[in-house]
């Protein structure tokens, strides 16, 4: 049964990957650069100091920007997700509802997971020269701020901000931001197989980007109602001040809020797809 389920998982991410709309996430890279590398590497370079290897992932994965850009790309790639073609229905006779169902699930994560690691290995790979390995916060981020306080609000400053170097080390800012960043990808892509095997693909994407878009205002305006949407849960300096180490916002409440709805997603779609015929029209 798993090994069913994974072949099907398998045969969708290969033809994901040779999907021409795969052009799009290669383009990604530059656009990250230019945001969030070029102003951390720019100001490595003025200080004379190399920064943590780590750090511009980080920065890209906390970016307010870049974590609208980044969804927005990554549901551009999925937006056939999951996709039905003729032969779909010769796998699906083969395997049954049930395998191709959690098949698509399990395909659902390796394409996170790929489009992750791209992102993250093309951002250090574009820092390199300018950074270190190291496990602790690289001391130009640790003092920019005292060095030059009237930078405080800069763009290079809120790519690191205080809220994380001054509430946790390194490595657990890098693994918090990849875990919540994959909990998000995969809670956006649980909700929009509703929508596509319910014949909806289009409102499915415009509810998703509208989900998205809700989160980026009342993220801007600093409103408690931002703690609804998954763009604030999945950003981990929010839920901290900048120097007390004291939670603004539990994260443990953002584990749950994605974990809870990524479930509760997959037992909806578990069941309706077993009243759908797989012959539906968009409506």
């Amino acid at each position: 049964m798993m090994k069913t389920r994974y072949r099907i998982a398998k045969i969708e991410w290969l033809k994901w990957l040779g999907n021409p709309r795969i052009i799009i996430a290669l383009l990604m890279p530059f656009i990250v650069k230019v945001i969030a590398i070029e102003p951390l590497v720019e100001r490595s370079k003025q200080e004379g100091m190399k920064m943590n290897v780590f750090e511009p992932v980080i920065a890209v994965g906390n970016s307010g920007l870049l974590s609208f850009l980044l969804p927005a790309v990554f549901l551009i790639l999925m937006s056939d997700f999951p996709k039905i073609e003729p032969n779909s229905f010769f796998l699906l006779s083969r395997s049954g509802k049930k395998n191709w169902f959690y098949g698509q699930v399990l395909f659902a994560g390796f394409a996170i997971i790929t489009f992750m690691v791209f992102v993250y290995a093309s951002v250090i790979l574009f820092s390199l020269g300018n950074t270190e390995f190291s496990d602790e916060w690289s001391k130009i981020t640790r003092t920019y701020v005292s060095k030059y306080p009237e930078k405080e609000a800069s763009h290079v400053v809120q790519l690191l901000p205080p809220n994380l170097y001054n509430q946790m080390g390194v490595i657990k800012a890098l693994v918090l931001t990849a875990i919540l960043q994959f909990l998000m990808f995969f809670q956006m892509c649980m909700i929009f197989m509703a929508f596509t095997i319910s014949g909806k693909k289009k409102a499915g994407l415009v509810t998703i980007f509208m989900i998205m878009i809700g989160g980026m205002l009342t993220c801007t305006v600093d409103a408690k109602a931002m703690w609804a949407f998954p763009l604030s849960n999945s950003l981990i300096w929010l839920h901290y001040t900048p120097i007390f180490r004291k939670e603004i916002f539990p994260i443990w409440f953002s584990y749950f809020y994605f974990c809870a709805s990524i479930i509760i997603m997959i037992i909806y779609n578990s069941v309706i797809i077993r009243k759908i015929d797989f012959n539906w029209e968009e409506r």
